[in-house]
């Protein structure tokens, strides 16, 4: 048997120059892990959700993104350490 048999021929594909956020949004919409990255109809790459969502990361530590408010917070997700006056602990911010 071949591979053939079993591959999904990718449907979408984007170019080199595509942002962020339209990477970011084709992801939120569509159930793809990895986007091929054609230039001349020829792969010269391939991007997947993780590496748009480090892309973002990067632009918030840089300060070309803004923190959304609701990430300004102490956490996201609370720990023990955050909201139990008994815990003793360090926290590690960025």
């Amino acid at each position: 048997r071949s591979v053939a048999e079993f591959m999904s021929a990718p449907t979408y594909t984007a170019a080199p120059e595509a942002g962020l956020y339209s990477l970011a949004d084709f992801f939120l919409t569509h159930h793809q892990r990895r986007l091929p990255i054609l230039v001349k109809d020829r792969l010269v790459g391939l991007v997947s959700r993780r590496d748009v969502l480090r892309g973002i990361q990067e632009m918030i530590r840089r300060g070309a993104l803004p923190l959304p408010a609701e990430l300004r917070g102490p956490s996201l997700y609370p720990s023990a350490a955050d909201t139990s006056p008994g815990v003793i602990g360090t926290r590690l911010d960025d």
